[in-house]
């Protein structure tokens, strides 16, 4: 078998190849800086769903690893820490994610769980401050009468937190789609995308001056199921 080894055959394959390249790398870029982020459907209850490491989207910034999945009744945020810092501050200075169904980062309306045992006045280590992480608070929803409640709820909100084997901290929250004002997408295709922010620290204590920190997961899509 014969290669044709002419200028011209070759500039065009070279050409052919180089377009290719720029296509595939395009196309990375835009994985990597997309604007929005696509929560996962899962048919069993999203809370049993098991995850697998590649599919968290991770910030060094913040030391924060999470995902997210819906069916038709909740919408499940599952977080992963592993930075042992960043576990105290979420356990004893606190963690709020905020709701923002107009798309902007906006805190108004928030669901603060663990509300941080440091909040208490006493001095507590990790384990203590894990085991005061079971209530859950509402901030900013209109129309619920219970703004406080057990973090072990069937019938609302509910959360979790855990420190597996490996000293990596793990958050479930669930989010009753009831609860938060969806509206359908103009084109009918499902609902309109929200912002999600991911605080932690001490921000909310008027006393302390350490700044708290946030991620914003912009332009939440929930799942259809198709």
């Amino acid at each position: 078998m014969s290669i044709n080894s002419e200028p011209g055959f070759l500039f065009e394959n070279m050409k052919k190849l180089v377009l290719s390249l720029s296509a595939l790398c395009c196309l990375m870029v835009f994985a990597q800086k997309g604007n929005s982020y696509q929560s996962t459907w899962d048919k069993s209850k999203p809370e049993d769903l098991k995850i697998s490491a590649e599919k968290y989207s991770c910030s060094k910034k913040t030391g924060i690893c999470y995902f997210m999945s819906n069916n038709t009744d909740n919408l499940v945020l599952e977080i992963e820490v592993k930075d042992i810092r960043v576990q105290n501050r979420i356990l004893k200075e606190g963690m709020t994610l905020w709701i923002n169904m107009d798309g902007k980062q906006v805190k108004g309306m928030g669901v603060r769980f663990p509300k941080g045992a440091g909040n208490t006045g006493k001095e507590v280590n990790l384990i203590t401050a894990l085991s005061m992480a079971n209530t859950i608070e509402l901030i900013g929803f209109s129309g619920e009468s219970e703004r406080q409640f057990p973090s072990a709820n069937a019938d609302s909100f509910s959360g979790q937190i855990t420190i597996d084997a490996f000293n990596v901290l793990k958050y479930r929250m669930v989010i009753p789609l009831t609860k938060i004002p969806l509206r359908n997408s103009k084109e009918a295709n499902g609902t309109m995308p929200f912002c999600i922010g991911i605080e932690y620290g001490a921000g909310t204590k008027v006393k302390d001056t350490r700044s708290s920190v946030i991620l914003w997961v912009r332009n939440v899509i929930l799942a259809t199921g198709r």
